[in-house]
């Protein structure tokens, strides 16, 4: 959201109560993962979480000795995880280390990024391919303001990095439909109210 029109931060605006999370479901080779988002305690930043399944929100609510349902917070959403038996991560505290994971960005962090990397990653593993400067675009496809300079970027950027082992297996067909999909996206975008 344009800052424009938020006099709160992001993290006061979306994320206000302890209870209160952004979560993204995504797959990944056969795998299906999330990631909860939620205000750090400090009410600073951001929080992230990377979670070994699909979303449920049993993962997000707890049921008290009376029966009655309850949001959880935050801060107990680890211990919420284990009696679950759900398999997650850590708490990842910087933007940039969350960055890094999702995307597979090349690091000097250690082991334990490494195999955050290989299990959470967008892309496969940390040998796999890299979503650099991706975020550009994802931004742009939101603000409408993608420009032929960020899709050129990261080309550059991606075919720099695996210069020894580019192979385009792209059909035609494929091409088309990408190219049929976006122009319908865009006519329902000229559509909606405004």
């Amino acid at each position: 959201m344009p800052k424009s029109r938020v006099t709160d931060s992001f993290v006061k605006h979306y994320l206000p109560r302890e209870s209160s999370y952004i979560i993204f479901e995504y797959q990944r080779h056969e795998q299906t993962c999330m990631v909860a988002i939620y205000a750090s305690t400090n009410d600073e930043g951001l929080c992230y979480r990377f979670i070994d399944k699909g979303f449920e929100p049993e993962d997000f609510i707890e049921q008290h000795e009376d029966g009655a349902k309850y949001p959880v917070s935050c801060r107990q959403l680890k211990s919420h995880l284990v009696t679950r038996q759900v398999q997650h991560s850590n708490q990842v505290t910087a933007c940039s280390d969350y960055r890094t994971i999702i995307q597979n960005l090349p690091h000097n962090k250690g082991q334990d990024m490494r195999q955050l990397i290989a299990r959470y990653s967008f892309c496969q593993g940390s040998s796999g391919q890299r979503l650099k400067d991706i975020e550009k675009i994802i931004t742009g496809m939101f603000m409408r303001s993608t420009d032929f300079a960020d899709l050129r970027e990261m080309l550059v950027n991606c075919i720099d990095e695996n210069r020894e082992s580019i192979a385009l297996e792209l059909q035609m067909e494929t091409l088309d439909n990408w190219y049929k999909e976006y122009r319908a996206y865009l006519q329902v975008e000229q559509e909606r109210p405004k």
